[in-house]
């Protein structure tokens, strides 16, 4: 029982110093007794214990994490099962998100040229596909208006 006390007030001299309500030292001086501090001191990772280093500007994939997907009101998300679907799934789905992903980011875009959406309030990177969709719409001449000159899907939206 006295492990098990020791355990809880571990916990919450842990929880108020991981808060910064108070600094580590003086949240466990609260409790002088022995069990809180081996408790404490077995709790707290090392420095470079599970720390990944990565070199300044260095570009992380998140090809694991599987595409990102625009919903209608501009936030994004993502499948939650993506490492679960079989390749022919995943080729499925990235073609059917890059369509959806272009008409929602258009119509955005749209909304937002016409002041009915306040892009500020997307997140940055939807954000950035819409203002780059404005900008290339401006920049199409109209004979690549008329004959739809669209990219095709790209598989990594």
């Amino acid at each position: 029982m006295p492990r098990i006390t020791a355990l809880c007030i571990a916990f919450v001299v842990l929880c108020v110093a991981c808060a910064g309500i108070l600094p580590l030292e003086v949240a466990a001086s609260l409790d002088s007794s022995e069990g809180v501090r081996e408790v404490l001191s077995e709790a707290l990772p090392t420095a470079e214990e599970g720390a990944t280093k990565l070199p300044l500007g260095s570009v992380v994939p998140l090809d694991s994490l599987g595409p990102v997907i625009v919903t209608t009101k501009g936030g994004v998300r993502r499948i939650s099962n993506w490492a679960e679907l079989s390749p022919q799934e995943k080729a499925t789905a990235l073609r059917r998100i890059a369509v959806r992903n272009r008409e929602r980011i258009q119509a955005l875009q749209e909304k937002a040229a016409a002041g009915n959406l306040d892009a500020q309030s997307l997140p940055e990177s939807v954000r950035s596909l819409v203002e780059q969709a404005a900008h290339q719409q401006q920049h199409q001449t109209p004979a690549e208006q008329t004959s739809g000159g669209e990219e095709q899907p790209r598989a990594d939206l």
